[in-house]
């Protein structure tokens, strides 16, 4: 359950339960969710009785006019807060300039109004042998005009000389820049003096609307990799030293996609930039170096695009889409490194999508082990194949009769498990957009059950089909293309729900067993510590439910 915080001046906190307040309906879902519905301005249903299934959070509300700051010492974290600066004028600043610091599952609700230069999060590591982690972050900036001068996202000071890693985090809207980590480069010629030089590394991220920078860096061995840029002035900006671009995509910047050296005040101060597997349209080396050039037209453009950024502030808040990386210390990481290993022989199986494939899901069973593994070669957009990485969704899990895995992939990007053993099924949810291959070749589903010893299924129900509801039709109508889930997963107690729709409505294959039951065009059902969703037409009406679940609508999602 969230908790109302109420900072004082001094960044000491006040915590009481807060009545009614929940995580929200905006969580990413539980292992096996449909379509991972986040975001969406018609997405929530929202009624009393809907509780929080995710990680709790506490909630920091600053008053109008009103600013809190919070400062991390050596060995602090910030964890876990979602602050409301939605009153006017409200402000919010973290300040960690210290040693071995964490700042985690921060999401700001609401816009920064004022239009003065400020940064929300300013950090630096002070030793040369500590380190700082900054992930799973929301700042959706200013709303105001966005001109120079007025908000940063992250601002990395001038001092930082250790060890510095950002990753998950999606800041939009900066007038001046959404990560500014150039400071720590700056030569003794700079009015703040010589820099700490420690590197700076941004991974899995996104920005968009930033003036000056989306990802701008400036110290030898930092690197933005696996990220987005948008409508920013330069998407990325190499500022000094040697920096790098790594399997990332960057458009619609005004100056340069990637821009490589400084002002002309700082001209003497070299710069260099490589680029390896990133997608972008323009340069600018203002006389430095760039080594390496556009691997093509970028292909993402949307955080839902950059597996484990946050899509709301009360998802960042919860943790529920963090990257969840072994070596975190969570629950997760030690069931992912039990159960995930990869087979030392048999198949590669890859799921493969379209660069414009949007949360494509799949499953499939087999009769031996399955583990995730790395596909050797990129699919045709250029795009990792690679199972685990979305680790909210993919999953491997071994039953009765075998083992079952599957999971959620897109962006011209795939998913690949090493199967030792005869794969039995093969469900794909969108398959005008996915393709499976059988060790680097493409085959159709019943194609690989046949040539790894299966049997194929002759009712042809690999692709969505889940061909056991002897109540639903046999083709689903095609305009079934709005979805609800019920999400409560991690709640043992039973939780109610009905609803009607104005059309046709379907269980989707895509979580397993049916939960509810469908007559007609109204569905009932009894869950707990599990997720149950539907296909429909039309608009819901009559909705009711009674217990603890996260409830997530989306319209024309399929």
């Amino acid at each position: 359950m969230a908790r109302d915080t109420v900072l004082d001046g001094d960044g000491s906190s006040d915590q009481q339960p807060a009545d009614g307040v929940s995580a929200g309906n905006d969580s990413l879902l539980g292992r096996r969710g449909y379509l991972g519905l986040v975001g969406s301005a018609a997405a929530a249903v929202t009624m009393s009785g809907v509780g929080a299934a995710a990680e709790d959070y506490d909630v920091i509300e600053v008053g109008a006019g009103q600013t809190e700051t919070v400062r991390l010492s050596d060995g602090e974290s910030f964890s876990n807060v979602l602050i409301d600066i939605t009153a006017s004028n409200a402000k919010f600043h973290i300040r960690a300039i210290a040693d071995n610091w964490e700042i985690r599952n921060v999401g700001f609700r609401g816009n920064w109004d004022s239009t003065a230069k400020e940064d929300a999060i300013i950090c630096q590591v002070n030793s040369p042998n500590a380190s700082g982690l900054i992930e799973n972050v929301y700042f959706m900036g200013s709303e105001n005009d966005n001109t120079y001068p007025g908000i940063t996202g992250i601002n990395v000071a001038n001092g930082h000389a250790g060890d510095l890693e950002i990753r998950n985090v999606n800041i939009q809207n900066c007038p001046d820049n959404s990560i500014y980590a150039s400071n720590p480069g700056d030569s003794s010629r700079h009015p703040s003096g010589a820099g700490g030089g420690g590197p700076v590394v941004i991974k899995d991220s996104y920005a968009r609307n930033s003036r000056a920078a989306g990802f701008r860096v400036g110290t030898d061995g930092s690197i933005i990799e696996n990220c987005v840029a948008v409508d920013c002035d330069k998407g990325f900006w190499g500022y000094y030293e040697h920096t790098a671009v790594k399997d990332c995509d960057i458009s619609g910047s005004p100056h340069a996609d990637v821009r490589c050296g400084a002002p002309d005040w700082v001209k003497g101060q070299n710069a260099e930039v490589t680029v390896t597997n990133t997608r972008y349209g323009t340069e600018d080396n203002r006389g430095a170096a760039i080594h390496g050039s556009s691997s093509g037209t970028p292909q993402r453009t949307e955080p839902s695009e950059v597996e484990g950024v946050p899509l709301s502030a009360e998802e960042a808040a919860s943790g529920s889409s963090g990257s969840g990386r072994p070596g975190d210390g969570s629950d997760e990481d030690d069931e992912a490194d039990s159960g995930n290993e990869e087979p030392a022989d048999g198949h590669l199986l890859s799921f493969v999508t379209e660069p414009d494939a949007r949360y494509a899901g799949y499953e499939f069973t087999a009769d031996g082990p399955v583990g995730f593994a790395e596909a050797p070669d990129p699919t045709p957009s250029g795009g990792r194949i690679e199972g685990g990485t979305y680790t909210s969704e993919d999953f491997v899990e071994e039953t009765d009769d075998g083992w079952h895995a599957g999971g959620v992939t897109g962006g011209g990007h795939g998913d690949a498990f090493r199967v030792d053993g005869t794969i039995t099924s093969i469900e794909i949810g969108q398959p005008d957009v996915m393709w499976v291959e059988l060790d680097g070749e493409r085959l159709d589903p019943d194609e690989i059950i046949e040539q790894t010893g299966g049997e194929p299924d002759d009712d042809d129900t690999n692709e969505g089909d889940d061909g056991d509801e002897s109540d639903e039709p046999d083709e689903p109508s095609d305009d079934l293309t709005n979805v609800i889930v019920i999400d409560a997963c991690g709640t043992s107690s039973e939780t109610t729900f009905s609803f009607d729709v104005t059309g046709d409505v379907r269980h989707t294959p895509y979580l397993g067993s049916q939960s509810g039951s469908v007559s007609g065009s109204t569905v009932s059902g009894t869950i707990a510590n599990a997720c149950d969703a539907y296909e429909f037409s039309g608009d819901i009406e009559n909705f009711r439910l009674a217990g603890n679940a996260n409830v997530s609508v989306e319209y024309d999602a399929l």
